[in-house]
């Protein structure tokens, strides 16, 4: 193939499984902790999920190596089992001897009694369980039982479930909250942003014996676009497009090849069936499918969505008085804000506290439509309607003609006295940070995050850059500046309160209720 075309003593982008490939972004290793933290933790369960391909097998492989020699692991990779079968599977990896006509009770006591033997040896014993989303609810519940068997300060066993969303959803039923209750930790997995996919590529060529250069930028670009930021789709397209630039003879890949490879790639995965499942749920184009909750897409997928909006949402006629159809729930509501955003979340997931994980931080407060727009952001807004009925619905965009809400189903555009007068001024906006920071900026401090903090209040104030590492008076100064203009206490310190104006400044690539998208 192409392997000796450009000049690997490997292909790079193989569906194998190679541990010399072996790649963890920033997200998987943050998966990595929790989950380490929540298996050393006296709970008896831990939760790894995200969609197909967005990497939960390395997660797991990375954590099993990571786990202390005194450990007993038992994986178990296709659970389509009933409470006995999955006993059964347990005694067999664990080399657990049980007759043929073994009940549940003999399965259970034999395995108790295996795990009690373990502790007084002073080993841990771990049931991973991938595809977990296939375990019903009586099995499930039988491996809690499993997990009631403790010392006075540690479970006896403990279950690592790996699964896609619905396991999620799975375990939010009510037959299954004590189980839901004893899960200590939880990560669901976002696909990777634009930047880790040109390290997940530069990495795999590197250990091929390649190199980045093979890729343009642009090319690297589209990769992101199409693949959604999932790792395995990623690998198909990049394998897909050196071959055809290899059979062009074209020592580099160029958009060219990037597009005809998602055509063979992609193309076929997409129905008309689930192109109207999409629609009707306004789940967004594949596009917007892709970045779960975690960790900033890069991208700016949201500069799509007019577009995509033009065509399949059309603004009705202006409003008149009469009931519409808001959002059924607040997690509904908010869950279409994740999506302008270019988040795909499930309403579970859907909530201020996972969207930090992305680096969107919620401002929940009351206020006019000019608070809505001094952030520029849409919003989620509680409404009455002439009926008396409550309208959940989203401010999406505002001109000088009116306000677009965005409803399930459809958009509406109502005067801005229309809006006035039916909304209660409650809102929740989100806000991305523009500096990844843990704590707030004061004089003092240095690194690339005062360097950053430096570009960004010389791009706010149209003021000389200051090309410094360091928070120094000068520094200082510009953040009162800015701090002033905004009617912020004028401390010098940059916390939430100056991040958040600094972003509705400088991100002009979020989705705007004013301004160009």
């Amino acid at each position: 193939m192409y392997q000796d075309f450009f000049g690997f003593n490997e292909l790079p982008f193989s569906m194998t499984p190679n541990a010399r490939f072996f790649y963890l972004s920033e997200r998987h290793k943050e998966a990595l902790s929790y989950l380490l933290s929540g298996l050393g933790q006296g709970g008896g369960f831990a939760l790894l999920t995200g969609e197909v391909g967005t990497g939960k097998t390395t997660v797991s492989k990375a954590l099993f190596s990571k786990l202390e020699n005194k450990v007993r692991l038992a994986l178990i990779l296709n659970p389509m089992f009933n409470a006995q079968e999955l006993l059964e599977a347990i005694c067999d990896e664990f080399d657990i001897l049980y007759s043929v006509d073994a009940s549940l009770k003999m399965l259970t006591d034999r395995i108790v009694c295996f795990l009690k033997e373990e502790r007084e040896k002073g080993f841990q014993t771990i049931v991973a369980i991938d595809e977990a989303q296939h375990l019903g609810p009586d099995v499930l519940e039988q491996l809690r039982l499993l997990t009631n068997f403790e010392t006075d300060s540690d479970k006896l066993l403990k279950v690592l479930l790996i699964g896609q969303p619905e396991l999620q959803q799975k375990l939010q039923q009510t037959n299954l909250r004590q189980l839901a209750q004893r899960i200590t930790a939880r990560y669901h997995l976002l696909p990777l942003t634009q930047q880790e996919i040109e390290y997940y590529i530069a990495h795999r060529l590197k250990v091929a014996g390649g190199d980045i250069s093979l890729f343009s930028a642009s090319a690297i670009k589209k990769i992101a676009h199409y693949s959604n930021g999932i790792p395995r789709v990623v690998n198909l397209l990049c394998d897909k497009a050196l071959w055809i630039s290899y059979q062009n003879s074209n020592k580099t890949v160029n958009n060219k090849a990037v597009e005809y490879a998602r055509e063979l790639v992609l193309d076929w995965q997409t129905s008309p069936e689930i192109n109207s499942k999409l629609r009707s749920s306004f789940l967004l184009p594949p596009l917007f499918i892709a970045l779960g909750l975690s960790v900033l897409l890069s991208i700016g997928s949201y500069s799509f969505l007019p577009r995509y909006l033009n065509v399949n949402y059309p603004i009705v006629a202006p409003l008149v008085e009469a009931p519409l159809s808001g959002f059924e729930s607040k997690s509904e509501a908010f869950q279409t804000l994740l999506s302008i955003w270019g988040y795909s979340v499930n309403s579970f997931q859907a909530n201020c506290t996972n969207a930090k994980r992305a680096q969107l931080y919620c401002l929940d407060s009351n206020g006019s439509l000019s608070d809505l727009l001094a952030i520029n952001r849409p919003a989620v807004v509680w409404l009455q309607q002439g009926s008396g009925e409550d309208l959940l619905a989203l401010v999406y965009r505002v001109d000088s003609k009116g306000v677009e809400l965005l409803l399930p189903s459809k958009r509406v555009k109502v005067s801005h006295q229309w809006f006035e007068q039916h909304w209660n001024g409650a809102y929740i906006q989100l806000w991305k940070k523009p500096i990844i920071t843990e704590r707030a900026m004061k004089r003092g401090d240095k690194g690339k995050a005062i360097l950053e903090l430096n570009r960004l209040l010389s791009f706010a104030l149209e003021q000389p850059f200051n090309q410094s590492e360091q928070f120094d008076k000068k520094t200082e100064q510009q953040v009162k500046d800015f701090q002033e203009i905004f009617g912020l206490s004028t401390d010098g310190i940059v916390g939430s309160s100056t991040l958040m104006w600094l972003d509705s400044v400088v991100n002009i690539d979020a989705p705007l209720l004013q301004g160009v998208q």
